[in-house]
């Protein structure tokens, strides 16, 4: 059984409904066309933030709604997600900053990716996801009329591939 410890926060200072969050962030992770569809034993299992956690689990994803600022300073990226592990040698807890702004109005990479506002939300957990079990990129454009690899960089465009918003077996085969 591989075993996914996470817990889910909102950065302070933003207004969000932190249960609305948690709940979608959730549904996707445990979605059987998601990650589960090619890793069955894939167990998600929640574990409250506090002082005991970093000590009674190995290994934690932190999936955090943020600010820009935020991405900014931990993965040097503007106006989009990360996964960050560079705390990987002095913690065990990995970090998902998704980027309020892709959440609540991502006009651009939602065009691009050719997705609804809950679709490219989807996206955004599946792909940073990969991202925390060890997934690189993949390259759209190899893959024109099939779905579009959650691993691709939609935000950027899916040139002719075909909009989706589930983990292929590209991205499953991607080391």
């Amino acid at each position: 059984m591989m075993k996914i410890y996470f817990s889910i926060g909102i950065e302070n200072g933003i207004r969000r409904d932190y249960n609305e969050f948690k709940q979608f962030v959730i549904n996707v992770l445990k979605h059987p066309y998601g990650w589960k569809r090619f890793y069955p034993d894939l167990e998600f299992i929640e574990v409250k933030s506090g002082n005991s956690m970093t000590k009674t689990h190995p290994l934690i994803l932190k999936i955090i709604l943020t600010k820009s600022e935020t991405v900014k300073r931990e993965c040097d990226f503007i106006n989009l997600s990360c996964y960050d592990p560079t705390k990987l040698k002095s913690t065990n807890i990995h970090y998902i900053y998704i980027n309020l702004n892709n959440w609540t109005n991502p006009k651009i990479g939602a065009t691009n990716a050719q997705l609804s506002l809950t679709e490219y939300r989807q996206y955004i957990v599946q792909h940073e996801f990969g991202h925390a079990i060890g997934k690189g990129h993949l390259n759209p454009r190899y893959y024109t009329g099939q779905p579009c690899p959650i691993m691709a960089q939609q935000t950027k465009g899916i040139f002719s591939s075909i909009p989706n918003i589930f983990p292929t077996e590209a991205d499953f085969q991607l080391a």
